[in-house]
């Protein structure tokens, strides 16, 4: 009998604590899907949401649907983040859900003033998630750059930052960096923090090249904002890097220098590369590159200072020879692949002496630093990031060209480019 009863009192129990009471219809809630936080008056901030409600959230709204548009934006000035939803929730009429939330955007003047009450409030609410996206602003505001994000080919903000993310690994000139990250190199001494540089193209055809230019290099250098285009396309674009020191920003990095970031980390997906041609220097040669393996870095102390050694493979595929020179042929391809190695190696060196003289681990050195201590409690009151102004980095970086995309030779047209035919020879 008290078999019974115990059965029939489960029975009751799973049947009443199974309900859906908090539960909501998925008309009755707004999706947050991109927040921007930039600085406001006194110590305020001024909190811009992209707002999606559900009817759009599967791309089939149309425009004059539900009100006229897809999404909207509201921008809230207050004491923080949980107050910005309060007062979110007096203009919203449906229930506010931030659990979709897929970029957190953050004004440079903000970032650079130090974002420690954003952290604690982003990491500790549960509808915030550690996989949302971060990045800064170049010279500019969140509420710009997300009033101004128009996707001209994806038709919701989240699908646009999905899609910039999953395709981030095509160039390497950005790297993708979620909020759990961010939030583990700022407790550890794993690396410095570090961000996605975004920003808002004025799209008038003129660009503004950063940073210097290697020998051999024949591609500039820019940073989100600044690259020369026109037309009518999205003006927002993420291009760069942002470089933390503790919570506050520092500076920032080029698309090329933030390659160098990837190559190190071993995060570097494939891209194009354009370098003078070793046997014709007023050409170019086109190769596209990849990782050959993940890189092998060291890191040992001698009287306090780190040593630092990290040994790099490149692959390359040969995708451009405008010079007819047949790089193709073993006697020749040592000579592209020194030139590769070389240009790289040095826009290497230049962003590790960027990073060294603003004092932050991009790359994440300080990890390869725990072997060399017993204890965590040793590691975890080690200063790596002074440290690492004073380190010494020795780099090795070899390329191998593996194919020749679809042509195994290359020769000169008949009656050109004699002079180059004329090298080969005398070589």
């Amino acid at each position: 009998m008290l078999r019974i009863v115990m059965v029939v009192s489960l029975l009751v129990v799973s049947l009443l604590s199974g309900g859906c009471v908090s539960g909501r219809e998925t008309d009755e809630v707004t999706y947050v899907v991109a927040i921007g936080i930039d600085k406001g008056t006194g110590k305020n901030i001024r909190a811009t949401y992209v707002v999606v409600s559900t009817g759009t959230m599967g791309g089939g709204g149309k425009e004059g649907e539900a009100g006229g548009k897809q999404t909207e934006l509201v921008t809230i000035e207050a004491a923080n983040l949980g107050e910005a939803r309060n007062l979110l929730n007096s203009v919203e009429s449906r229930s506010i859900n931030l659990s979709h939330v897929k970029g957190f955007i953050i004004g440079e003047d903000l970032a650079r003033q130090g974002l420690t009450d954003i952290m604690s409030v982003v990491m500790r609410f549960r509808e915030f998630r550690g996989t949302m996206y971060i990045g800064v602003v170049n010279n500019g505001t969140a509420e710009e750059f997300l009033s101004k994000n128009s996707p001209k080919v994806e038709k919701l903000p989240s699908k646009y930052f999905e899609s910039m993310i999953a395709t981030a690994d095509e160039s390497s000139y950005y790297l993708p960096v979620q909020m759990h990250e961010f939030y583990r190199r700022l407790k550890t001494n794993n690396g410095s923090p570090t961000a996605m540089l975004v920003g808002v193209n004025p799209q008038t055809g003129r660009g503004q090249p950063q940073g210097i230019v290697e020998e051999g290099d024949k591609a500039k250098e820019y940073t989100a904002g600044m690259m020369p285009r026109e037309g009518e396309s999205n003006p927002a674009e993420i291009m760069g890097m942002a470089l933390f020191v503790d919570d506050k920003m520092v500076g920032t990095l080029t698309n090329q220098e933030t390659r160098m970031v990837a190559i190190l980390r071993g995060k570097f997906g494939r891209g194009f590369m354009v370098v003078t041609d070793p046997m014709a220097q007023e050409k170019n040669a086109n190769v596209y590159i990849r990782l050959g393996r993940s890189p092998r870095i060291k890191c040992e102390f001698q009287d306090g200072i780190p040593k630092i050694n990290a040994d790099i493979l490149l692959e390359a595929e040969i995708s451009a020879l405008p010079s007819g020179v047949n790089y193709e042929a073993p006697e020749y391809s040592g000579m592209l692949e020194s030139q590769v190695s070389r240009v790289i190696e040095e826009e290497m060196s230049n962003m590790l002496r960027k990073t060294q003289e603003l004092g932050s681990d991009a790359v994440g050195f300080g990890r390869y630093a725990r072997s060399q201590f017993t204890l965590y409690d040793e590691f975890a009151q080690l200063d790596f990031e002074k440290l690492y102004q004073k380190a010494e980095i020795t780099l090795s970086v070899k390329t191998i060209i593996r194919r020749t995309g679809l042509l195994w030779k290359t020769s000169p047209l008949p009656g050109k480019d004699k002079g180059t035919e004329k090298k080969r020879e005398v070589s």
